[in-house]
């Protein structure tokens, strides 16, 4: 304290407990260490964590300031895990849904399900069968107080006329629910009371003396001979400026007789003539060829050939326009034999065999056929010394052979 002046006769006293011997060795004997604490389990069951934390204890009986204990010995306190084992299964309720009515009592509903929780997981969905037999509820009661009276609106009726403007009505009540006891309208009169009728147009009401039930003419015949159908309409229309005729649905005219007449009649147009019976013509009908007869040389194909008319033989067709039933193929000459040995034969030894036998055919072919094979023997014979031309000379109609010349002669 700085005082200006004289001491007033402030002075200082100090006074400090008294430490008996005895007491001094005692305070010296105090020890201090750490102690690992353990919490519980955070989880009673699905995999949980214990706790553990380090207090300073003095005598291991009191704890004091961690700062008496030493730094370096402190023990750890990493959590354990604990209770790592799945939890039984139970019921699990949804969140209810919206009442299914504001007043009077209504319903609602929520969905329940069986979850389990395995070990660090999360719960999923399991068989009912692991859950309790008895499962929470899932539909109950709901604003089941009374409701307020409120005006009840029954169904309009038909407008009062078919066309034109008419008037359509409705049952206006006062309840506190529908189907309910009536109560009076004064209970109601907080709201305003609806309307209990209004006008109401179906569409505009034609003249009746212009609207009335038309028939069509009847349609034609729907077959040119024998029994068939014929057809009108019947429509709704009004007659208008220059005869013309407009047409309504029907319903325009549901007020008006409608006449009783058939709609739908048959018709006769007459027996139909007899089908024409077509006389066909008698023609040559021919199948494929059959297979030549040899493989060179000249051989015949052959094939049926038929007068037939409306499917059946006939003799009526022309013989000048009959098919030919042969013809000639592989008139190509066939290879000549090879020579043996070292025998010298002189070159009119050997002449070249040509088969004449399928030079056969009717009219103009076997001129042409013969004249080829000719040619082509020439051609092949040409600058060959050990072969000769032959002249080839036509078969007559059946295969007769002609007399042939001799091979030096003209």
């Amino acid at each position: 304290i700085l005082m200006q002046g004289k001491n007033p006769g402030i002075a200082w006293k100090y006074s400090l407990p008294k430490v008996t011997n005895g007491t001094q060795t005692a305070s010296r004997r105090h020890s201090h260490a750490w102690r690992a604490v353990q919490s519980g389990c955070s989880v009673s069951c699905g995999g949980g964590y214990v706790s553990v934390k380090a207090v300073c204890l003095r005598d291991l009986s009191t704890q004091v300031n961690s700062s008496f204990c030493n730094a370096r010995t402190k023990p750890a306190t990493e959590p354990k895990i604990c209770n790592a084992f799945s939890c039984p299964a139970y019921w699990k309720p949804g969140e209810w849904s919206v009442c299914s009515r504001s007043c009077a009592g209504g319903q609602q509903s929520r969905k329940v399900q069986c979850v389990q929780k395995k070990p660090f997981q999360k719960e999923e969905a399991v068989l009912h069968s692991l859950c309790p037999v008895s499962t929470p509820t899932q539909v109950q009661v709901c604003n089941s107080r009374a409701c307020p009276p409120e005006w009840s609106l029954g169904p309009w009726s038909q407008c009062s006329k078919t066309c034109g403007r008419g008037v359509r009505k409705r049952e206006i009540l006062c309840q506190r629910s529908p189907g309910a006891g009536n109560l009076p309208e004064a209970l109601c009169s907080s709201t305003p009371r609806p309307e209990a009728q209004e006008g109401c147009v179906l569409g505009r009401c034609p003249r009746n003396s212009r609207l009335q039930w038309v028939v069509s003419s009847w349609s034609e015949c729907s077959t040119t001979c024998g029994v068939g159908v014929r057809k009108r309409d019947m429509q709704c229309s009004e007659k208008a400026f220059q005869g013309k005729l407009i047409t309504f649905p029907e319903r325009r005219c549901r007020n008006i007789k409608k006449p009783n007449l058939a709609l739908e009649e048959t018709c006769n147009r007459g027996a139909c003539p007899a089908r024409p019976v077509y006389n066909m013509a008698a023609g040559w009908y021919t199948s494929p060829w059959q297979q030549c007869t040899v493989t060179c040389g000249g051989g015949v194909q052959t094939r049926s050939v038929h007068c037939v008319q409306q499917g059946r033989p006939s003799s009526s067709c022309l013989l000048r326009q009959k098919p030919p039933v042969l013809r000639a193929c592989n008139t190509n000459f066939c290879p000549a034999p090879e020579k043996r040995g070292k025998a010298h034969h002189s070159p009119r030894t050997h002449p070249v065999s040509i088969s004449l036998a399928g030079v056969i055919s009717f009219f103009n072919t076997v001129s042409a056929t013969t004249n080829f094979m000719a040619n082509s023997a020439a051609s092949h014979a040409q600058g060959r010394a050990d072969l000769e031309v032959i002249r080839v000379l036509p078969f007559d109609l059946w295969g007769a052979q002609l007399p042939l010349p001799s091979a030096t002669g003209s």
